[in-house]
């Protein structure tokens, strides 16, 4: 009889990955497909539906063909923020529209300054950005009016993913309250963000527990998927939830950090928070189970974009990143002198504005291509140590990073973050931590597993260097002072644009 298993799906807007545990939670097989942004002038950010209902469909089966079985479960984990409209047969009028998309920054700037916003953030737990799908959707009704007056529904894509499953529209609880739209204190959609989005409750899904589950594929679904008609299919949640879970970062004093193409920060609660200056999120698990943090715009990105531009590179490829980790060790703590301001596409925590941009500062003749490269390095984990700041105000203090994400692999970026941070890292996962959560959090719904108390096995850890700890508590003293130095020439940059 061969072994069972549960394949963990994280939906991203870079790919579509897979990890298989088996009952032990032993990484049994992993599949990833990816895909990229459509062509598009800035501020606009969309990524084609068909496409990465093909990578999901082609990374189950991949699982499937290497285990030489199918699952017993499929879970979901999925990028938060993402939107989509369809008309009154499912079909997509809309690419899918993601969190990086910036042409409602103007609403949500209006709400940031409002009493109403302030009141639907704590109502929502959403931050007012217009990586909000409550912002896309009030920009559709003023700009996309022929759009609007024909979506049947708005979707994340995860629920059109769902929905094309089992002819069902359903969403989990975490995944409906990103989009701004669900009350967390009451566990059902938000009315009065409804009536400012100028749709109904019949234009969304219905809510579901992260736990919920399906089988009886739809017949459609049954030929793309063979040989799983008996397979469970767990709603999930979102990734940053789920990477809560897959990095074993649920216990007070333990936070998540994820770099990928963007970065996060996050640490679990009992209950929600909200704190409207630095608009720390509140997404929940299940209802006395809440991740709370910082998003941050740019991340791994920064560093394609280093690379990509600083070394004019079109395709860059594995051993240009190599190079530049190795150029990054070779210059001192602190770039001798040059900072870097990393929004290079605007950004989310810590200053929560669209309209600002990257900034090189104290540059000198000295300064080589190398300096740059580990400033910006510098400078992406000084607005995450920004950002952890602004969450432990409200949640407490964290006195160990579980770390997940592209950004392990390098040891490089790793020291410097905890030197930057002054905590502890420590590394669970080597595999996706989001897909890696979904899988548990189905484990433990059908009885697998019992997640309360699951403390995964550290395979790394990194501990601060304390001379160069308090050396970047120099450094970041300067840097917390170069947005707010900034801020009105950036604005002023942005609207000549």
């Amino acid at each position: 009889m061969k072994e069972a298993y549960v394949i963990g799906i994280d939906i991203g807007t870079g790919s579509t990955k897979a990890v298989a545990l088996n009952k032990k939670q032993q990484v049994v097989a992993t599949a990833q497909q990816h895909y990229a942004s459509l062509p598009a002038s800035p501020g606009i950010s969309e990524q084609s539906v068909p496409q990465i209902w093909n990578a999901v469909v082609h990374c189950i089966n991949d699982v499937a063909a290497q285990l030489q079985q199918p699952p017993d479960m499929v879970s979901f984990s999925a990028c938060m923020h993402s939107l989509l409209a369809v008309d009154v047969a499912g079909n997509p009028i809309t690419n899918m529209i993601t969190w990086a998309d910036a042409r409602s920054q103007a609403i949500a700037e209006t709400l940031r300054q409002s009493e109403e916003g302030e009141a639907l953030y704590k109502a929502t737990g959403t931050p007012l950005h217009s990586m909000s799908p409550l912002s896309k959707i009030v920009w559709h009704g003023q700009k996309g009016q022929e759009t609007f007056s024909r979506a049947a529904r708005w979707l994340s894509i995860k629920e059109y993913i769902w929905w094309q499953l089992f002819g069902a529209y359903e969403v989990d609880v975490s995944i409906a309250t990103a989009s701004g739209l669900m009350n967390i204190h009451q566990f059902c959609w938000h009315q009065p963000a409804l009536q400012l989005a100028g749709i109904s409750e019949s234009q969304l899904s219905v809510i579901k527990p992260t736990t919920f589950m399906r089988s009886s594929l739809d017949k459609k679904a049954q030929k793309l998927l063979p040989g799983m008609e008996n397979t469970l299919f767990c709603i999930g949640s979102s990734d940053g939830c789920m990477a809560n879970v897959g990095s074993s970062a649920m216990q007070k004093g333990t936070g998540a950090l994820t770099i990928g193409t963007s970065a996060a920060v996050r640490v679990a609660t009992a209950n929600p928070v909200a704190h409207f200056n630095s608009m720390i999120f509140s997404y929940p698990i299940d209802e006395s189970t809440f991740i709370n943090g910082g998003a941050l715009n740019n991340g791994g990105n920064a560093v394609h974009w280093a690379i990509k531009k600083l070394k004019q590179l079109l395709h860059p490829g594995q051993k240009d990143y190599e190079t530049f980790y190795g150029q990054v060790g070779e210059v001192p703590a602190g770039s001798e002198g040059l900072l870097c301001l990393p929004y290079f596409i605007g950004e989310r925590a810590p200053v929560w504005d669209e309209q600002s941009s990257g900034a090189f500062i104290g540059v000198k003749a000295h300064h080589t291509q190398a300096h740059f490269y580990r400033a910006t390095l510098e400078g992406v984990c000084f607005a995450l140590h920004q950002a952890l700041q602004q969450v432990e105000a409200v949640t407490g203090v964290v006195q160990q990073l579980h770390v997940s994400g592209g950004f392990i692999r390098s040891q490089v970026w790793l020291q410097m973050l905890a030197n930057v941070t002054g905590k502890k890292l420590c590394i669970v996962t080597e595999e996706d931590a989001s897909a890696t959560g979904a899988a548990l959090l189905a484990m433990n719904a059908n009885g697998w597993i019992k997640l309360n108390g699951l403390v995964q096995k550290e395979i790394q850890t990194v501990h601060p260097q304390q001379q160069q700890h308090a050396q970047y508590g120099s450094y970041f003293n300067i840097y917390k002072t170069l947005y707010p130095s900034l801020q009105g020439a950036m604005h002023q940059l942005y609207q000549l644009q």
